[in-house]
């Protein structure tokens, strides 16, 4: 039982550690998509041509759907993030009450 929940919080450490890097990958990637429709906001004021300043709008468009899809997943990943940390504390749990039962088994053996 002991080795059983040892393996487990082991899985949900790795499985929250690749959470967190997936959060940070789709911030990273917010993060160049703000920075893209900051440049391009500031390249129509310069941008004489009407079909240009249109162009560069429906970047800008496409960009701000992107971030919407930034969000939306990191909001999914920080989901599975609270489910996944409240599995750890139920093994946390397990694992406390297995090791007080074995300390009491060898002390009850003295």
């Amino acid at each position: 039982s002991i080795s059983s929940n040892r393996t487990a919080i082991s899985r949900i450490q790795r499985e929250l550690a690749d959470l967190r890097k997936k959060i940070a990958d789709e911030s990273k990637k917010e993060a160049q998509l703000l920075s893209s429709i900051n440049q391009l906001q500031r390249s129509i004021t310069s941008s004489t041509s009407p079909s240009t300043v249109s162009s560069k709008m429906s970047q800008i468009s496409r960009y701000t759907s992107d971030i919407s899809k930034c969000n939306a997943k990191n909001a999914e990943l920080s989901k599975k993030i609270a489910d996944k940390t409240a599995e750890l504390h139920r093994y946390d749990a397990k694992l406390s009450v297995a090791c007080t039962k074995l300390i009491e088994q060898i002390r009850n053996r003295m």
